[in-house]
């Protein structure tokens, strides 16, 4: 085999190896970096309640389809509505981009610090 071959194979498999770490979704991050601005974990209402126990409150699929679609929400679901007018009608940005299951990391990453 050529050198050339050789260090190319090995260079492939170093990005194949290391590439998902680098790019893997971290609840934690996310949560600082999109969430953290209008909301706490048990350290009280900031522009949005507290999550503290919200996984306790509210349904799984009830939360995905809020954080997908806010606005969405509060135009159907009186819980929605509720929170929206509790909050000074301040709308909550939408995540659409966000898949079920990054939603779900960051539910579980909630729930952790709820405790």
């Amino acid at each position: 085999m050529s050198r050339g071959f050789v260090t190319f194979v090995v260079v492939g498999l170093f990005i194949v190896i290391t590439l998902p770490k680098v790019y893997a979704f971290n609840a934690e991050t996310t949560f600082n970096g999109v969430c953290a601005a209008c909301h706490s974990i048990g350290q009280g209402k900031r522009v949005g309640p507290d999550l503290k126990g919200v996984t306790k409150r509210r349904q799984q699929d009830w939360l995905i389809k809020f954080i997908k679609d806010p606005m969405g929400m509060v135009a159907s679901d009186p819980v929605a509505k509720k929170l929206f007018d509790e909050y000074n009608k301040i709308p909550m940005p939408p995540q659409p981009t966000l898949k079920d299951g990054d939603i779900k990391a960051i539910l579980d990453y909630i729930k952790k610090k709820s405790k």
